[in-house]
């Protein structure tokens, strides 16, 4: 995973970097695009900002989770649960379509190189 906490003011990485396993290798390149300049990596940049989306959503279902666990009657119980429900349908609806949504952009970056 993406630790923005690497990335000095300017959206550089940080000299002392290292790479956790399973690091984007396309991660410097990427973090170091202007998204405003034509020679942007948009597919790695947007790669990366579905890897923090998903990261601060699982996290978010981990806090959620807790709150349904922790519920001091059975009424809240229920409201808590049909939120907690709701959150994952719609989480897991938002992962497939941005999944989906990378993987053709990748195959028309990918298309595009192949033809220049």
């Amino acid at each position: 995973m993406v630790n923005l906490s690497n990335l000095d003011k300017t959206g550089k990485l940080a000299k002392a970097h290292s790479f956790a396993v399973g690091a984007l290798p396309v991660f410097t390149s990427t973090s170091e695009s202007d998204p405003r300049r034509s020679t942007a990596n948009l597919t790695g940049l947007a790669r990366i900002a579905l890897e923090l989306a998903e990261a601060k959503a699982n996290e978010t279902v981990g806090e959620a989770y807790k709150l349904v666990s922790s519920a001091p009657s059975y009424e809240v119980w229920a409201a808590r649960t049909a939120c907690y429900s709701s959150w994952n349908t719609t989480l897991y609806g938002i992962k497939t379509v941005a999944s989906s949504a990378l993987q053709i952009l990748m195959r028309r970056s990918t298309a595009t190189h192949k033809n220049i």
